[in-house]
């Protein structure tokens, strides 16, 4: 229930750490977690959606299970469906609730799939490694411009707006567990080198080749 963050991340630890302790009773003989950064230990600032995710990490590497994790970035769906702008006027605003111009990692999760089935057809190569994949890079104003350029909204206005995460947070109204998960990707978290990804996966989707096969679904304010 991503309307109460904390419930969910203890309710998503629960499972998590439920079913770690099953595969170590199972002796299951390979485990793969796709997983995220840890941002608590990170940064030390709280945030649900990737801490509750971290923490099922930890308890199972304390298990000892036969472990491939994959730490996976910020989604090509999510950044789309999460990061809306607002009418304003005549124009449409991205606010971007942090102040940086540094690229983060990004990524079709949908690619993933290729990488674990690599992952379990050769365990002696993959257990015990934590990977870190991306497939693009980009900040959030490549991101604005490249969304205008596919939907081909030039006519249209669009600003981007930068701002700090605490003034951004001080509205109630915005959506605060957004604003630190892009704040520690604009910010704090690690760069992956996209050949990692290239060699487990050569079929990788780009994301101008994403926006390419969505333009018949244009969002909503166009």
């Amino acid at each position: 229930n991503d309307t109460d963050p904390p419930l969910a991340m203890r309710r998503e630890m629960e499972i998590g750490v439920k079913l770690a302790e099953m595969c170590s009773r199972l002796l299951i003989k390979h485990v793969i977690y796709s997983a995220v950064d840890f941002v608590f230990r990170i940064t030390g600032t709280r945030c649900s959606r990737y801490d509750g995710k971290g923490e099922i990490e930890y308890h199972m590497k304390g298990l000892g299970l036969p472990l491939t994790v994959l730490k996976l970035p910020l989604s090509y769906d999510y950044l789309c469906n999460t990061l809306i702008p607002v009418r304003q006027g005549t124009d449409y605003v991205f606010t971007g609730v942090v102040e940086s111009d540094r690229d983060f990692d990004i990524m079709n999760y949908a690619d993933v799939g290729p990488v674990v089935k690599l992952a379990f057809e050769r365990p002696n190569i993959f257990i015990g490694k934590t990977i870190g994949l991306t497939v693009d890079r980009i900040d959030l104003n490549k991101f604005v411009q490249k969304i205008k350029e596919a939907f081909h909204a030039d006519k249209i206005s669009w600003r981007y707006e930068q701002t700090s995460l605490k003034e951004y947070q001080k509205d109630k109204r915005n959506n605060r567990e957004l604003a630190t998960l892009l704040d520690f990707h604009c910010n704090y978290a690690p760069l992956r080198d996209v050949r990692t990804m290239q060699a487990l996966n050569p079929n990788i989707q780009t994301f101008s080749e994403y926006l390419l096969l969505k333009q018949n679904k244009a969002p909503k304010i166009i």
